[in-house]
């Protein structure tokens, strides 16, 4: 069997990461795999140096400034590929690539899966319905299908493959935080996830427990709130108390020296941070949103709060400091989870039986 995974890599980091698990755990399980993008980048570079193929034609990322036609022209370049290539399955991720792809493979009679990766109900899915393509649907969370099959209808077909990491962290540096006690936020610095929730929380923190006792915060990520959240800090007297490291891929393959992951998402599909904490056992407090609740179901395995309160945040995170033992049982209970359900072999091998599936139907 030969996948062709399709991918927009326009920046979205999340998308990117979950294709390039996805390709490497499938071609480790004896699945030909290509990968089709618009443009190299980090993600590219990274994919070959796994060993993995990608194609790349900027052809496939029409302009909106291009004219009418612009679609139509990535939609033939694609089709010139999948003649070369002849995929037996045709796998496309996010809705730009998914504009490319799923006509023009169902043009030519290949069977196609679409995975859907965040939250919402884009207008490129209402699009398909209406238009009356049907294919199945990847939500990589419970919360997401439920989503998909309220817009879209019973006839939609959407299927539940939870996202998956490496179960083996690669060799890493270690980072040199200041001592305990700790807290860690990583992700972009985007409103939707929520840092501003976890730095006034902090603040919660440091009137609740003083400030020769509470934590510190240390922020793994940019994005376009990094200015606003910089000015949240000093506003609150956190300055020094608060550290932005920028980005740092792969930190948390290994276990950090902090208390607890922090995820204060304000809107969320799967995180893949939360994964990567489970793997490396690092104690975790999270936001009560998206596919948060299916990773993490209990107590059992980390604190889950309410989302958009600061004041629950900081109540979530306090037990944490008090009982670092119990935050480690925690830890160890969720690394146990996340072996037999989220890894990318498993991820792989869900996805194998759908495409086998697809074929047969």
């Amino acid at each position: 069997m030969l996948v062709l995974h399709v991918v927009s890599n326009n920046g979205v980091g999340g998308v990117e990461r979950h294709v390039q698990t996805l390709a490497a755990a499938q071609r480790a399980l004896g699945t030909r795999v290509e990968i089709l993008c618009p443009a190299r980048d980090h993600f590219v570079t990274e994919a070959e140096s796994l060993g993995l193929s990608v194609h790349i034609d900027p052809a496939l990322a029409p302009g909106t400034d291009a004219g009418d036609t612009a679609l139509a022209a990535a939609r033939s370049a694609f089709l010139r590929h999948l003649r070369r290539l002849t995929p037996d399955v045709v796998h496309a991720h996010s809705r730009r690539a998914g504009t490319v792809a799923m006509a023009s493979a169902i043009s030519l009679g290949i069977p196609a899966v679409y995975t859907h990766h965040s939250l919402d109900v884009s207008p490129f899915l209402q699009a398909e319905h209406v238009l009356g393509r049907r294919y199945p649907i990847v939500a990589v969370s419970t919360a997401s299908a439920t989503l998909l099959r309220q817009r879209l209808g019973p006839d939609a077909d959407v299927r539940v493959v939870p996202n998956g990491i490496p179960a083996d962290s690669p060799p890493m540096q270690t980072h040199d935080l200041p001592p305990r006690p700790s807290l860690a936020v990583v992700g972009r610095l985007t409103p939707e996830k929520g840092v501003d929730q976890a730095i006034i929380a902090l603040r919660h923190l440091v009137d609740h427990q003083g400030a020769e006792q509470a934590p510190a915060l240390h922020i793994f990520g940019r994005g376009t709130e990094e200015r606003t959240l910089r000015l949240l800090c000093q506003h609150l007297d956190l300055t020094g108390r608060v550290h932005f490291h920028g980005s740092r891929p792969g930190v948390l393959a290994i276990r950090l020296p902090v208390n607890a992951l922090v995820i204060p998402s304000r809107s969320e599909s799967a995180p893949l941070v939360l994964l990567e904490a489970m793997r490396s056992r690092i104690p975790v407090v999270a936001t009560d949103v998206g596919g948060i609740g299916d990773v993490l179901p209990s107590d059992r395995y980390g604190v889950v709060v309410p989302a958009g309160s600061p004041e629950e945040l900081a109540r979530g995170i306090l037990p944490v400091l008090a009982d670092p033992e119990r935050a480690a049982s925690r830890a160890d209970a969720a690394h146990e989870r996340f072996i037999d359900e989220f890894t990318a072999d498993r991820m792989a091998l869900r996805t194998l039986d759908l495409y086998k599936e697809t074929l047969h139907a």
